[in-house]
């Protein structure tokens, strides 16, 4: 039996080009006035973001690591939390993207499994602020979105799976989603703990934790062939 999301559940697929404002280009003077400069303000300020938090970064901050002014990052972003649900959302466009991909065809998990892990584990200072969030209410909020967005894209693929009969069909979608995140972010998050005390673990024990624990669901979530 293949399970549905439900009407309120289903992807707004809108929601994933949302952040993609009017380009436009501003009235600019002087030899830069055709260079958009958004890229720019992009890569800076995802490291200041991942680097010292929400709270910590200006937009003066920015504008001056990004060598332009702070009315142009409102021209392109409209506020800080603009800016910020920005960068969070390029952190993670080709996870979604593919996610999106894998709604049409039939990953193996451990596909799925390195898709939602990888850019966590190449990307330390992302994966603090994805998985200990912190800061003021609007900062938690672009955090908490960007996971929802992740977590229907994943349970999508996972439910096209078990339509092509690539996963047991009787798992209850919305709490396999969620084992299955468990297993691909906690690995993470307790490295991340015990680097902050000091004492880190291996990267790469992490990772064969990771596989080893997929391999596990896999054997659990074989569809039945009878």
């Amino acid at each position: 039996m293949s399970i549905n999301i439900k009407t309120s559940d289903r992807i707004d697929t809108s929601a994933d080009n949302r952040h993609v404002r009017k380009r436009g280009r501003p009235a600019l003077n002087g030899p830069d006035k055709h260079t958009d400069r958004r890229e720019d303000i992009v890569q800076a300020s995802s490291f200041l973001f991942f680097q010292n938090g929400y709270a910590g970064t200006t937009l003066r901050r920015v504008a001056k690591t990004a060598n332009v002014n702070v009315a142009l990052i409102h021209y392109y972003f409209g506020s800080k939390q603009g800016l910020y649900q920005e960068i969070l959302c390029c952190a993670f466009s080709e996870t979604i993207a593919s996610l999106r991909g894998y709604q049409r065809g039939a990953p193996v998990l451990l596909h799925l499994v390195h898709l939602m892990t990888a850019t966590l584990l190449d990307q330390p200072a992302l994966a603090r602020t994805f998985l200990f969030p912190n800061g003021p209410p609007e900062a938690l909020a672009e955090v908490a979105n960007i996971k929802r967005r992740l977590r229907l894209h994943l349970s999508a693929a996972l439910q096209s799976m078990q339509r092509t009969n690539h996963l047991c069909s009787t798992l209850d979608a919305d709490l396999f989603t969620s084992t299955f995140l468990d297993l691909c972010w906690e690995p993470i998050r307790r490295h991340l703990e015990e680097d902050a005390e000091g004492s880190p673990n291996n990267l790469s024990l992490v990772q064969r934790q990771i596989t080893q624990n997929t391999r596990l669901l896999e054997a659990a979530t074989r569809p039945n062939q009878g």
